[in-house]
């Protein structure tokens, strides 16, 4: 298990509840556009594509950016370690109701469903393989929730075996004035 100092330090944060977000209106897309910039070495690393399903106008939510990206970062890098050489991710962003959805979208080897209750705890691990030996200290998700929780959304994942992932947050819009 090799934990960064990062790791640690979210961690701790987290669980003491001292999480302190900054939040203020900011537009999504933007946001998930130049993260996916940042990742699409790691992805060509793997000769994995990021495909951006974005919609055309600003998607504005009230958020803590430097949080939200790390948990961009942590999902799509997941997407990414788990995801065989010549597959796709694709990452939607999309409005429904009062509500800014953000789904990363892999062709991994899914999930089996006895294990999903597993994925969003502390220090937790499927039995799902990485493709290239990637390690995992499972605590990615498990702090992804909390970020999401404490902004006032939601995550959620659903698989299917041998048909990959789907991992959707949820960010409460900003209100239009």
């Amino acid at each position: 298990l090799r934990l960064s100092i990062n790791d640690i330090l979210d961690f701790s944060k987290i669980e003491s509840g001292r999480v302190e977000l900054s939040l203020k209106p900011a537009d999504i897309v933007e946001l998930v556009s130049s993260n996916m910039s940042y990742n699409k070495l790691a992805g060509q690393k793997k000769n994995i594509s990021l495909v951006l399903e974005l919609p055309a106008e600003p998607v504005i939510v009230n958020m803590d950016s430097s949080y939200i990206n790390q948990v961009l970062n942590n999902l799509v890098s997941n997407a990414i370690k788990f995801s065989e050489s010549g597959t796709k991710i694709r990452v939607r962003v999309a409005e429904h109701n009062d509500q800014c959805m953000v789904s990363i979208i892999d062709q991994g080897p899914g999930i089996p469903e006895h294990e999903l209750s597993k994925l969003f705890k502390f220090f937790s691990r499927t039995s799902v393989q990485s493709t290239q030996g990637e390690h995992s200290t499972g605590l990615g998700l498990a702090i992804s929730q909390k970020i999401i929780e404490s902004h006032g959304g939601n995550i959620i994942v659903e698989s299917t075996r041998g048909m990959g992932s789907t991992f959707t947050f949820s960010l409460p819009l900003a209100s239009r004035t």
